[in-house]
């Protein structure tokens, strides 16, 4: 009968089988079928060695029945013609000289990363030769993770050599600028690791183990670099937000930076870094950075009043060294915020005569500046009569080298200094823009999110008043804002049409107009004539229209209650905070009757 016999040899870390074929005869008719065996990986073999390869047929059998078969009775030894060939074929894989080195497989080395249990074990994966930089960024990972649980100390590895080479592995294909680990320092989160690392939720992992001086150089590199790595900011913060040491003013100052030019306002940091103001300003001596604090909280829109006064308490102990883009940026972050400092009446007579159009060097900003002694009420005739006039306006066309003229962020200002001359300023004899002024023809848009908003409220108080003659929407001021909306209602509640019929002198076009009117103080006369009731001008205020820190109107918004009410309307604010356009319209609608009732109470 025919039989087959499996046959194997060792040879480096390779492993042979032969099936060799002859006609045999059993001993006894006992005698077992030929039995197959089933090829194993490589790697189980990688421990067995072999002195000699070339091993006899008997002795190969043996191997084979001990190590893999199954326990059966003895097998007739092949002929003398298979032994020869498994002599060939070993003679020929001599030849080939050693196998390759093995490679070290990548689902080895995640799953002692996963099963570790001690640094010990982390850091030996660490001699594993050609180990990848995105293996060393796990380790290190993971072990900055332990040492934020507390189940391992940084000085227990920091200066192992190990866990350097893990980090210079890491160091690699730094940004330009930044210096290499070698120079930068070898410790754990080093500067240049964690810049260096692309994964920012790894990055984020090895801030908890790094110092607060090195966290505020990340943070103001970041800046310096505009990388707005959100899981690195957030991680950023937090961290600084919890430390219990104190910032110095540079720190404050280099944080602050970082955090406006990222547009990332952290409200715990930023709380953490106004109450350690507080205690290091008094101490400084030099105007640039107080300059830098208040342009980031003015861009921030930060409003913290205790900061704010003791800023303005240094600006006017320290006029003589300040220089005037410090006084500027004094000015524009307290008009941001609407905030009027408590030594206002002192600092405002010690910083006027040091401002002057001279010392601004473009028109612009002193268009700001302008703009910001309106929102503070501060303004003299002879500021906002120095920014009306035509020849102002063709060095703002100059200056701004548009080909369509003035840009729209100046002429909405020049539209709200224009309305505060006719209805704030007493007595006010200056220029005023002229009715075919080119300023005026600006248009006036909203965010996505403030249009959802004012439909939301809008629809809201459809649902509320009899029917849509007593509510007016999207009223074109004329004083560069929109009105939300507009109703009356009179000392009962009674809603009341916003526009009075007057269909034979046909001045209703002109009284639902009147707003919107060139004249001013014309406007006013028409609102009043017009008015039986209370006229309540309703203004829906977004996230962009609040002051973070401070559930306040900002400046732009507190300008312009105060333009509507000297036209004759009762405000009605209705922040982002209070009313939820997801809610019930019950509930809505019960909201602004509420409001609208403890407005006319008031009134």
């Amino acid at each position: 009968m025919n039989s087959n016999m499996i046959r194997y040899s060792l040879w480096g870390n390779w492993r042979l089988f032969f099936r060799v074929g002859n006609q045999v005869k059993a001993s006894s008719s006992s005698a077992p079928v030929a039995t197959g065996l089933i090829s194993t990986t490589c790697s189980e073999s990688t421990e067995k060695t072999v002195e000699d390869p070339l091993k006899s047929i008997s002795e190969m059998k043996t191997d084979i029945t001990k190590a893999e078969l199954p326990k059966t009775k003895p097998v007739t030894p092949p002929s003398s013609k298979s032994s020869s060939m498994v002599s060939a074929a070993f003679a020929s894989l001599r030849e080939m000289g050693p196998a390759p080195p093995k490679k070290v497989h990548s689902t080895k080395i995640d799953d002692r990363i996963k099963a570790a249990e001690s640094v010990e074990e982390l850091l030996s994966i660490a001699e594993i030769p050609q180990l990848s930089r995105r293996y060393a960024l796990r380790i290190v990972s993971q072990l900055a993770d332990w040492t934020t649980n507390g189940r391992a100390k940084l000085a227990d590895f920091e200066a192992d050599h190990r866990f350097l080479k893990l980090c210079r592995m890491m160091g690699r294909g730094l940004p330009n600028g930044v210096k290499g680990i070698e120079k930068e320092g070898s410790g754990f989160g080093d500067l240049a690791v964690v810049l260096g690392i692309t994964g920012d939720d790894e990055a984020a992992k090895l801030v908890a183990g790094i110092s607060m001086q090195q966290m505020v150089k990340i943070m103001s590199t970041l800046g310096q670099k505009q990388r707005r790595s959100t899981p690195l900011l957030r991680s950023l913060a937090f961290n600084l937000a919890r430390q219990t040491d104190k910032l110095n003013i540079k720190e404050c100052a280099d944080l602050l930076y970082a955090m406006a030019v990222l547009n990332f306002p952290d409200e715990l940091l930023l709380e953490k870094i106004c109450g350690d103001l507080c205690e290091c300003v008094a101490s400084n001596q030099k105007p640039a950075v107080i300059g830098s604090v208040l342009t980031s909280l003015g861009l921030l829109k930060y409003k913290n009043t205790e900061t704010l006064d003791i800023l303005s308490d240094w600006v006017a102990d320290h006029i003589d060294v300040c220089r005037p883009q410090d006084l500027t940026s004094l000015l524009l972050t307290l008009a941001s915020v609407s905030h009027v400092p408590h030594n206002a009446e002192s600092l405002f007579n010690v910083i006027l005569p040091h401002i002057s159009s001279k010392d601004v060097p473009h028109p612009a900003a002193w268009l700001d500046i302008v703009w910001s002694l309106v929102v503070l009420d501060k303004a003299s005739s002879k500021h906002i009569a120095s920014v009306l006039d035509s020849e102002f306006h063709n060095k703002l066309i100059t200056n701004n080298g548009e080909n369509n003229g003035i840009s729209i962020a100046s002429k909405l200002k020049l539209l709200n200094i224009n309305a505060a001359a006719q209805l704030i300023l007493p007595g006010y004899k200056g220029a005023v823009l002229s009715p075919d002024c080119d300023v005026r023809n600006v248009p006036l848009t909203r965010s996505r999110d403030k249009q959802l908003l004012v439909a939301s409220i809008m629809d809201s108080f459809s649902n509320l008043l009899p029917s849509a003659t007593y509510l007016q929407t999207n009223i074109n001021t004329g004083m560069g804002f929109l009105l939300d909306g507009e109703c009356k209602l009179d000392s009962k509640f009674n809603p009341l049409p916003v526009v009075e019929e007057v269909s034979k002198a046909r001045t209703g076009d002109v009284e639902k107009k009147y707003i919107s009117t060139t004249d001013t103080k014309q406007a006013v006369k028409l609102s009043r004539s017009a008015a039986k009731g209370i006229r309540i001008g309703i203004m829906a205020l977004d996230y962009k229209d609040m002051c973070r820190g401070s559930p306040e109107p900002n400046g732009v918004i507190t300008l312009s209650a105060r333009l509507l009410e000297k036209t004759g309307y009762k405000i009605l604010c209705i922040p982002y905070t209070e009313y939820n356009p997801r809610e019930k319209l019950v509930q809505r609608v019960k909201y602004l009757d509420s409001r609208l009732k403890t407005l006319v109470k008031s009134s």
